[in-house]
């Protein structure tokens, strides 16, 4: 961390000015999941906020859009977002993860940063899940596709066609509802586990 982002700011001065004077690529740096990329002279990240592949949000000045989904803001928005603050509670834990103190503010409680940071690991969590069932998904759409081209109608036998029907059950089983939760059926059965 740099020094100098060390500090203390008096009560008369207003928290957000403080976080202003911190670049907006070293806040994204220090709570972004992905890694920040450099396209065309523009540092781009992959938004955490929508399912994103390639990286849709960019940098202006001190201020970030996605491209993808429309959201827009500064440093304090993308952290407020990120694990669900209020803009005031976004603005003291950046002072506090940059070595900033704020008078007469009170920093913000162990209970606090614990319950932030399982937020983090949670939507961690849940993007890796998603990234996992996305990735079995085109799997065994990509194999029954594959076993379709290589294999002639007349010719199935019984072991290449129980393969494919399980190969379709499993995609079957993979479904995405409106709401954005994921069933995935676990036990043939008819069960759906919800995540």
């Amino acid at each position: 961390m740099s020094n100098s982002y060390m500090g203390i700011i008096s009560g008369n001065q207003d928290v957000f000015k403080l976080i202003r004077e911190i670049p907006l690529r070293e806040i994204f740096k220090r709570y972004s999941p992905n890694p920040l990329t450099l396209r065309a002279g523009k540092l781009w990240v992959v938004c955490p906020f929508h399912e994103d592949k390639n990286p849709s949000l960019s940098f202006k000045g001190d201020r970030f859009h996605c491209f993808g989904c429309g959201t827009s803001g500064d440093g304090v928005d993308f952290v407020a977002k990120l694990y669900g603050l209020t803009a005031l509670e976004a603005a003291r834990l950046i002072a506090s993860d940059f070595g900033l103190a704020v008078e007469r503010d009170k920093p913000l409680s162990r209970e606090q940063r614990a319950e932030i940071r399982e937020r983090q690991e949670r939507r961690e969590l849940e993007r890796a899940w998603k990234q996992g069932v996305d990735s079995l998904f085109r799997m065994a759409c990509d194999m029954r596709d594959n076993l379709l081209q290589m294999i002639k109608p007349e010719t199935v036998d019984d072991e290449t066609m129980e393969l494919l029907i399980n190969l379709e059950h499993l995609i079957d089983a993979i479904i995405t509802e409106d709401d954005g939760k994921i069933f995935i059926l676990l036990d043939g059965g008819g069960t759906y586990g919800t995540y």
